[in-house]
């Protein structure tokens, strides 16, 4: 024997209709919300965003800083670049050997007066090398014979490299230090002469040294070079 359910529609005087099985008992409506599942899968999606998002920003905000140190460095590098070009500015050779930069033994020395005794300044073309004349006497012969030796055996470099050394240090508190190495013999006195600075900086929570910059400098003493 087969038993079969028919469902019958039932219309309330409101006009609502309800369905009933057979047996009489409603058939339980059905939800149109969302599932368990899905809000699982919502909730999934947005927790990634969230994370990406703030991923993002980390990465955004130690680019940020990293670009800040840089900058800093930049500026103590000039800084610490225009000390020495300053330095430069009043290194002379005028008194054969050693060059110097001190103001009170530059004015002192005969060769680094113009023929008729003014002290020559710095900047002058005729300040970073002993006085000649046409006529040279034996101690402005042997000042420029010590000039000509100090240009090709690279003296004016090493001498420079010294008096960069004694200044302040370019900004160890900040995480950036000065090297300096020098030129080696060669036919072109400039280059025997030639200095090159390297400034090295270190960023912050950066296992890495960064180089900023290099720089190469020939004394304006050895552009006199004979």
């Amino acid at each position: 024997m087969t038993l079969r359910l028919h469902r019958l529609r039932i219309t309330s005087p409101a006009g609502l209709g309800v369905w009933f099985c057979a047996s009489g008992r409603p058939r339980p409506p059905v939800c149109s919300g969302f599932t368990l599942m899905e809000m699982l899968l919502a909730c999934g999606l947005m927790a990634l965003l969230l994370g990406g998002a703030a991923t993002t920003l980390a990465v955004a905000n130690r680019s940020s800083a990293r670009q800040g140190t840089l900058s800093q460095l930049d500026a103590l590098i000039d800084q610490d670049l225009a000390t020495i070009q300053a330095l430069d500015r009043r290194f002379t050779c005028c008194v054969g050997s050693p060059c110097t930069a001190t103001a009170d033994t530059i004015s002192a020395a005969a060769t680094c007066r113009d023929a008729g005794g003014v002290y020559r300044s710095p900047g002058n073309e005729n300040y970073y090398s002993p006085r000649q004349s046409q006529t040279p006497t034996a101690a402005q012969t042997a000042q420029w014979t010590t000039f000509s030796a100090a240009c090709s055996n690279g003296t004016i470099g090493t001498t420079f490299q010294g008096l960069i050394a004694a200044l302040p240090a370019a900004s160890t508190a900040a995480g950036l230090s000065r090297t300096i190495s020098t030129g080696t013999a060669n036919s072109d006195q400039r280059l025997a002469n030639r200095l090159q600075i390297t400034y090295t900086g270190t960023i912050p929570n950066d296992n890495r040294a960064v180089i900023t910059r290099v720089v190469n400098l020939v004394p304006i003493a050895a552009n006199w070079c004979p």
